[in-house]
C-alpha cells in the first residue's frame, strides 16, 4: 500500500468526522477558530490513534492468516465502505445535520471523534496484514482529517446538510475500488 493509497484510504476515513464537524458547524453558525481547532484536534487525534491502535493488536495475528490476509482486507474494506455508503443515503434523505448537537464540549467531541474512528482501527488492523507502513499513514489520516474538519466546521455554517452525506458516499466509493484493488493485485490481474 503505497502513498497515493494512503492518501486516498486518509479521505475515505476522515469523510464520517467531517459531515460531523459540517453539522456541528451548521447547528453552532458563529464558527470561532477555537471551535474548528477543538473539531479539528479531536477528530485528528483519533484518526491518527485508532490505525495505530488496530495495528498493534493485530500485527501478531499477521503471520497465522497470511494466506487469507488480503481477502481479509478485501472484506473489511467492502464492508467499511458500503456501510459508509448506506449510512450516507439514509442520513440524506433524514437530514442528517438536525441530529447533531450544538455541543462543542471536549468530551463530547471525542466520544464523536472515537465514534466515527472504528474504521480507521479496521484499517489499521488491514494495514498490518498487507505490511504498510502505518507511521506514514496514521499521521496521513491525522492530518487529512484535521484538516477537513476544521474545514467542515466552517463550510457548515454555509451549506450544512447538503454537503456532508454526499463526502461520505464518496470516501465509501473510495475504500471499495481500494479493496478491489487489493484484491486484484493479489491475484495478479493488475
Amino acid at each position: 500500500m503505497g502513498p497515493f493509497e494512503q492518501l486516498l484510504i486518509g479521505l475515505s476515513l476522515a469523510m464520517d468526522s467531517f459531515a460531523i464537524s459540517v453539522c456541528k458547524g451548521s447547528a453552532i453558525r458563529d464558527v470561532r477558530m477555537r471551535h474548528a481547532l477543538a473539531m479539528g484536534l479531536c477528530f485528528g487525534f483519533a484518526q491518527a490513534a485508532m490505525p495505530l491502535l488496530g495495528y498493534l493488536l493485530s500485527r501478531n495475528l499477521s503471520g497465522l492468516i497470511h494466506a487469507v490476509d488480503h481477502w481479509i482486507s478485501f472484506a473489511l474494506l467492502l464492508v467499511l465502505g458500503g456501510n459508509m455508503i448506506r449510512e450516507a443515503r439514509g442520513r440524506k434523505s433524514a437530514g442528517h445535520c438536525r441530529a447533531v448537537s450544538s455541543s462543542l464540549e471536549v468530551w463530547v467531541l471525542l466520544a464523536l471523534a472515537i465514534v466515527t474512528s472504528i474504521d480507521a482501527f479496521t484499517i489499521g488492523m488491514t494495514m498490518a496484514f498487507l505490511e504498510a507502513d502505518i507511521v506514514t499513514g496514521a499521521v496521513l489520516f491525522g492530518v487529512v482529517t484535521f484538516l477537513l474538519c476544521f474545514a467542515g466546521a466552517w463550510i457548515g455554517t454555509k451549506v450544512g446538510d447538503r454537503f456532508g452525506a454526499n463526502a461520505e458516499m464518496l470516501g465509501g466509493c473510495a475504500l471499495i475500488a481500494i479493496g478491489v484493488k487489493i484484491i486484484l493485485e493479489h491475484m495478479g490481474w493488475i
